[in-house]
């Protein structure tokens, strides 16, 4: 194979062939420096494979270079280049071919140049952003830092705004304070005005009965006045009554005046007794509803209990200042009241002692003239004796003539304890004359003029009288500032001890020896009957007496309207008894009592009764076993003292309370019971049992009548079917086919009143058929006995508690099983009360969705008309729980207050 040229020539054509390849080397090469080429490169491997057949031994190894120095230089990369000279016109211009390894780097370097060209374009485009960037990041830091400024500015006006509002909030607080003071202060008030506007009434009615009883006395009066206005020739009057010189002085109706005057203080004195006490127990109902309000809860775990601690402690100081302040007020009205009360006493007893000595001397004269030998002797000249039985014989002839009974008047007496204190002309006189009284603050306060001076003969200051009149002028100055001046007249005196047939109408009473009593004894009656009737004093309650409130209780309000499905009659004579009973152990303990009782509202007695019974419940939880268990009436006495601080003011209080117990006992169903427990005649798990029924009537939506029945059910598991309707029916008898919370608890009270309830029924069965030694009655032991085989899981302590309560009233070691019957009920109650709590109201409405077979539908018209609406709420066993809890934990404060304050005078020590 000859070797050929690029250019189709063959070496052996040329004249030289080193000197052609070396040309067309240099040819290539060009310049010194410059670059390898493809084309350099194609003809650098063309020479040599050209050459490699020349060299011999060495084509081989040359060869061997030869692929070396290709792979060396050649990529696997092809690529189509074209040739330089062209051999024909027949071949191709170009011809695939490797691409070199320097054209690839050099490639890359171009695209890396590009890369680093577009990258420095970015870069200084970017850094041209960045320059503008940086200003306006300059910029905006300036803008920054006036916000910054702004900002600084708002926040003290943001603090000094908050700061303002948290002083407005301050002053809204104490507005509310305020406020709630200014209405707790007008509620007060508005209690003092409507027992000022009772008391005022009352003085109205005993006004009233004043001057029906005087109007008699006006009549004589005015008779007489007339008579007196009648001239009687000067010669036919007695000489003595001629020169007669008016009454100086009178004692007696001194003695009255001062006492009218003690009287009148007393019952100022009781009035505002009876305001603080009216204030203090609407102090105690606030406190209580502020003390329940401020309770959130009793876990002591919960994070806001420390909170309510805090505030219950709150509560119980300002309490504690309330309770210090009261009995401090009461201290000093009881030592005022107590000497209005002394004075009174001795201004009585010289009264008392004026009208003996009068009566006496009376009766003495009365038997001078009904002796058998007066008679002798008044025949005899100059007997003064005789005298006086010949002119009392001639007054009795003429006791129509106003003359004759002048001169009996004349004759009977010289002016002793048995004559008249006026004088005829002087009773006429009085009525000319007044006292003077001014105001400087429009008619509110009235003080006397300064002129005013006792006059012995009216029996009373007077500024215009009569026996004052001189022969001149009399000008009174007014005080300064005077808007309004009053006039009062004296009282007109009235001789007490003349009979007055009108009046009162007592039969003779014969004496030991068949005689008829003395006028005087019935004048003397008539006296102390006026006397006790004018006293509007605290008066001691005797044991024949009838116990105010008795009356207008029994006028107020009808038995037999308000206790259905019973006998008027017996129901009236058995609350008429239980009054007695309950007045006749009040009269045991104390015999202070009140002429008007302070009224009580229905819920300010109700409220009490609920905070009683919540001490009794908290006792039967919480109860220490050391602690003595008191009877019901022990209890509630005890409440009252711990309550009221004074023992005074507790039988004051007390007495109110069973007044007001009394006049509603016919209008609240609750009030009656409580009425019968206090009496004795219930027991008093009889309340335990009642209240804690209502926890569940008050988890029920009592939609239907019917759904008595399905509640029947629940609670009456014991009963059969047919029983269960007999319930139902007396149910339906006794509420008018009506529904409500209210009906059913009172069902539940009347069926325990007549004896027909269902559990208590059940539980005297039981309990008589384990009986004790005496008949009808129970030990404790043998009560421990029964309860044990009736109801095994029952308490220990509460049966204990409620035996020995109920032990403790009737001061026996036995009691009755009639009494022990609620206390079994109520115990075998507790054991079904947690499953009925968590599901009657279920099976209540279950019931009525799913009415038994033969129950006839209600529409919706009816439905609507049967319901009744809920008057007031209902008396709870956990609302009692609730109200006990509270004090309990307002009397622990006190008690680590007081804990604190003595360790801290022993660490002072």
């Amino acid at each position: 194979m000859a070797a050929t040229t690029g250019g189709g020539e063959s070496i052996l054509d040329a004249n030289s062939p080193a000197n052609k390849y070396l040309l067309e080397l240099l040819d290539e090469k060009g310049m010194k420096d410059a670059e390898p080429s493809e084309q350099r490169m194609i003809t650098v491997f063309r020479v040599l494979d050209d050459l490699l057949p020349h060299l011999g031994h060495y084509s081989k190894i040359a060869q061997l270079i030869r692929d070396e120095l290709y792979d060396a230089v050649y990529s696997p990369t092809l690529t189509s280049t074209a040739a330089k000279q062209p051999v024909s016109n027949t071949d191709a211009a170009t011809f695939i071919q490797k691409v070199p390894y320097f054209t690839l780097v050099k490639r890359v370097y171009d695209e890396r140049n590009m890369k680093a060209e577009d990258l420095q374009d970015k870069l200084d485009a970017a850094k041209e952003r960045l320059r503008e960037k940086q200003h306006q990041f300059q910029a905006l830091e300036v803008v920054n830092q006036d916000l910054r400024q702004d900002i600084d500015g708002l926040n003290d006006t943001v603090e000094g705004l908050e700061s303002e509002v948290h002083a407005r909030n301050q002053d809204i607080k104490k507005l509310h304070a305020a406020m709630e003071e200014d209405k707790n202060a007008f509620e007060r008030a508005k209690a003092s005005y409507e027992q000022d506007i009772a008391n005022l009434q009352a003085d109205i009615r005993r006004l009233t009965e004043e001057l029906n009883y005087m109007t008699q006395y006006k009549t004589g009066f005015d008779k007489m006045q007339e008579a007196f206005h009648t001239m009687y020739p000067t010669d036919s009057m007695p000489k003595r009554l001629l020169a007669r010189k008016p009454v100086l002085t009178s004692k007696k109706a001194k003695l009255v005046t001062d006492i009218e005057n003690v009287k009148r203080l007393e019952s100022q004195m009781l009035s505002i007794q009876n305001s603080l006490l009216e204030e203090f127990d609407a102090y105690m109902e606030a406190h209580l509803l502020q003390l329940s309000s401020s309770v959130q809860t009793d876990n002591v775990n919960d994070p806001n209990y420390s909170d309510n601690e805090m505030q219950i402690d709150k509560l119980d100081v300002e309490l504690q200042n309330t309770q210090e302040r009261f009995q401090a007020s009461v201290a000093e009205l009881g030592n005022e009241l107590a000497l209005i009360r002394q004075h009174k006493d001795a201004l009585t007893k010289d009264l008392q002692d004026m009208e003996e000595a009068r009566l006496q001397q009376e009766e003495e004269q009365q038997q001078r003239m009904k002796t058998p030998g007066s008679g002798k002797k008044s025949s005899r000249p100059g007997s003064k004796t005789g005298s006086a039985g010949r002119e009392g014989l001639r007054s009795r002839d003429s006791a129509m003539s106003l003359q004759s009974g002048l001169e009996e008047e004349d004759k009977t007496g010289d002016g002793g304890a048995n004559d008249d204190p006026f004088s005829p002309q002087e009773h006429i006189l009085s009525k000319y004359s007044a006292m003077l009284y001014f105001s400087t603050n429009f008619g509110r306060n009235f003080e006397e003029f300064k002129e005013g001076a006792f006059c012995p003969s009216c029996g009373e200051k007077t500024v215009i009288c009569p026996h004052k009149v001189t022969t001149k002028d009399k000008v009174f100055i007014l005080p300064k500032n005077c808007t309004h001046i009053k006039v009062v007249r004296p009282k007109l005196r009235v001789n007490m001890e003349m009979p007055d047939a009108a009046q009162v109408s007592l039969p003779s009473e014969a004496n030991v020896d068949g005689k008829s009593k003395s006028a005087a004894s019935v004048r003397s009656i008539r006296r102390v009957g006026s006397h006790t009737s004018s006293n509007q004093g605290v008066c001691a309650l005797h044991s024949d007496q009838e116990a105010p409130g008795d009356s207008r209780r029994r006028a107020s309000v009808a038995t037999s309207a308000n206790l259905p499905n019973g006998d008027s009659s017996e129901d009236e004579s058995t609350m008429k008894n239980t009054t007695q009973q309950i007045w006749a152990d009040y009269r045991k303990r104390s015999n202070i009592g009140r002429a008007i009782a302070r009224p009580l509202s229905q819920e300010r007695v109700l409220s009490i009764i609920e905070q009683f019974y919540a001490t009794l419940v908290f006792q039967d939880d919480s109860g220490m076993d050391d602690e003595p268990t008191l009877s019901f009436t022990d209890a509630l006495y005890a409440f009252f003292s711990e309550r009221y601080l004074d023992d005074e003011v507790t039988y004051l209080a007390m007495y109110d309370f069973l007044t007001g117990v009394v006049q509603q006992v016919n209008i609240s169903r609750t009030v009656h019971m409580f009425a019968l427990l206090l009496a004795g005649q219930l027991d008093a798990s009889t309340m335990r049992y009642i209240v804690t029924v209502a926890d569940l009537i008050e988890a029920v939506e009592w939609k239907e009548v019917r759904d008595f029945e399905a509640f029947a059910e629940c609670i009456y598991p014991f009963l059969h079917e047919d029983e269960i309707e007999t319930v139902s029916m007396s149910y339906q008898s006794f509420s008018e086919n009506k529904i409500s919370k209210t009906l059913v608890i009172e069902w539940i009270m009347n069926a325990i009143l007549r004896g027909r309830e269902p559990r208590m029924k059940d539980a005297e069965v039981k309990l008589f058929l384990h009986p004790g030694k005496e008949p009808g009655s129970m030990t404790e032991g043998e009560f421990a006995n029964a309860m044990e085989s009736i109801c095994p899981l029952a308490s220990d302590k509460l049966r204990m508690r409620l035996f020995a309560e109920s032990s403790a009233l009737l001061k026996t070691s036995a009691v009755d099983v009639s009494r022990l019957t609620p206390i079994a009920g109520y115990l075998m109650f507790l054991q079904i009360l947690p499953l009925l709590k968590d599901s009657i109201r279920k099976r209540v409405a279950k019931s009525r969705s799913h009415p038994r077979s033969g129950t006839v539908p209600v529409t919706k018209m009816e439905f609507e008309t049967r319901i009744v609406m809920d008057k007031g709420r209902l008396m709870k066993m956990s609302t009692l729980r609730s109200v006990a809890n509270n004090v309990a934990r307002r009397k622990r404060a006190r008690g680590m207050r007081r804990i604190a304050k003595y360790q801290g005078m022993l660490d002072d020590d």
